[in-house]
Parts: structure tokens; C-alpha cells; sequence
């Protein structure tokens, strides 16, 4: 699996957009508790979890009629290219200083990039395992699916323990 070049790029592009879909998700609990010392935290963690959602649910359909427009990779680059700066803002600003209004628009970004992690890039897996299968003549889908999964746990995990 690791002969096919499309498949290592797909998992050097896998492990930093799960990386970054699933880190704000798993940190959101203390950024709320310790970063903006909330007292009631569970109140807006549990709204922005429903906007998350909500941001999941509504931009799927979205991001099926963009990729089928467009095409995967731009929609790909386009959404993570639109993330990169808003996300990357968020080191800057102390946590204190930010408006509820702002985080709410940012579990809408997260909300996109979990559609476009499971979406795009799964649709892009398959688009792979057809690719060796076109050039090797054996479907192997089995390997590529297992290296993928062993990846996202890794991924995981990793956020959880941070």
C-alpha cells in the first residue's frame, strides 16, 4: 500500500486535517473551563456541540454539490485553505477576549472540516483503491482501509492525551 504514491500523499493530507477537525472538538471543554474561566461551561459546551452538529448536518449536502462542481482537491484545498487562517487566529487573541459569538463561528469551520475529513477524503480513499486496482489488477481494499482506520485511531488518541 505504501508503494502507491496517491495513497501517501492522501495520508501526509489525512493526518493534519484530522488532526485539526478533531483537536478543537476534544479541547473545547478546557478551552472553555480554564482558557476563558467559565463557571458554566457545560451550558455552552453542550450548545456548541449541537451547532457543530447542526454545521455537520446542513454542510453535507454542500460539500457533495461542491465536490460534484468543482472536484475533490479544490474543494479539499479550498475548505482547509478558508479554516487554516481562522483556526490559526485563535493562538493570538486571548481566550478571554473572545465573544460567544465567535466561538459559535467556529464550530461552524468545525463542522465543515468534519464533513470535509469524512466526506472528501473517504471519497478520495475509494478513488485510490480503484487507482491500484487499475495499475496492480487486484483489489486490495482491505490494506488500504486498515492502514487508514490504524491512522484516524492513531489520530485520536493523540488528541485525546493532549
Amino acid at each position: 500500500a505504501l508503494c502507491n504514491r496517491p495513497y501517501c500523499i492522501y495520508l501526509f493530507i489525512k493526518f493534519p486535517i484530522s488532526l485539526v477537525s478533531l483537536l478543537p472538538v476534544n479541547l473545547m471543554s478546557f478551552f472553555l473551563r480554564y482558557g476563558m474561566k467559565m463557571e458554566d461551561w457545560a451550558s455552552l459546551y453542550f450548545t456548541l456541540v449541537l451547532v457543530i452538529l447542526f454545521a455537520s448536518l446542513l454542510g453535507t449536502p454542500l460539500v457533495w454539490y461542491l465536490t460534484r462542481r468543482f472536484g475533490k482537491r479544490e474543494v479539499l484545498m479550498y475548505v482547509s485553505g478558508a479554516c487554516c487562517p481562522f483556526f490559526f487566529a485563535f493562538f493570538f487573541v486571548p481566550p478571554q477576549s473572545f465573544p460567544t459569538a465567535v466561538i459559535y463561528i467556529a464550530g461552524v469551520f468545525v463542522g465543515l472540516l468534519t464533513v470535509v475529513m469524512f466526506v472528501v477524503l473517504d471519497s478520495m480513499l475509494a478513488d485510490i483503491i480503484d487507482y491500484d486496482a487499475l495499475h496492480t489488477g487486484k483489489r486490495s481494499e482491505g490494506v488500504y482501509t486498515v492502514a487508514e482506520t490504524n491512522l484516524q485511531q492513531f489520530i485520536e488518541v493523540l488528541t485525546l492525551t493532549l
